[in-house]
């Protein structure tokens, strides 16, 4: 099929539209009988070659530690007191970043409930709760924000601990996949 095709279609997001260009009630071609195509190939305005910008796995370290550190002492300031972080716990934490990322790379799903699972066994007789959030933004103020949109902080029982993690992974053209993965753990 060559021609060029307009979507005429109502919805916005990708995953909803149609890709079907047969479909005339999504898509309506350019060229027709009153228009036909040129004869010639018209010229490409792409440029011929494409110059991406290798990942930058300094930042990417630089901005998780960054995070990590503003979420610590984020969660003491909401929290208004003494708040430990569970090391052990945090280390695991990352770990499952590391299954959600490549997971999310191949295109395959992974249950949090198989996530949870794993912290369990480290939980050591405690409540535990919490789960991972994934950003494309590079913007530590709002990442920050969203987790405290969360009220995970808020729980009231003063022998809570908390865990977390943050992972960074770099792409190509600037392009970062940020994971956060928080939970607490509370007596029973």
């Amino acid at each position: 099929m060559k021609n060029v095709f307009g979507n005429v279609q109502s919805v916005t997001k990708p995953s909803q539209t149609d890709l079907n260009l047969r479909n005339r009630k999504s898509w309506i071609p350019f060229y027709s009988n009153w228009y036909p195509p040129p004869v010639k190939t018209l010229p490409s305005v792409q440029e011929s070659n494409l110059n991406y910008i290798k990942p930058d796995e300094q930042f990417a370290y630089e901005l998780q530690e960054k995070l990590i550190d503003t979420l610590k002492l984020s969660i003491r300031t909401w929290r208004r007191g003494s708040t430990s972080i569970r090391v052990d716990v945090s280390n695991k934490l990352r770990t499952i970043l590391d299954i959600l990322e490549l997971s999310k790379y191949e295109g395959k799903s992974v249950s949090q409930m198989d996530a949870m699972k794993r912290i369990n066994a480290r939980s050591k007789g405690r409540k535990v709760f919490g789960f991972p959030m994934h950003f494309t933004n590079v913007n530590i103020p709002y990442i920050i924000e969203k987790v405290r949109e969360t009220s995970i902080h808020a729980v009231k029982h003063p022998d809570t601990e908390f865990a977390l993690a943050s992972r960074v992974f770099p792409y190509h053209s600037n392009i970062a996949s940020i994971w956060i993965f928080i939970c607490y753990l509370s007596p029973l």
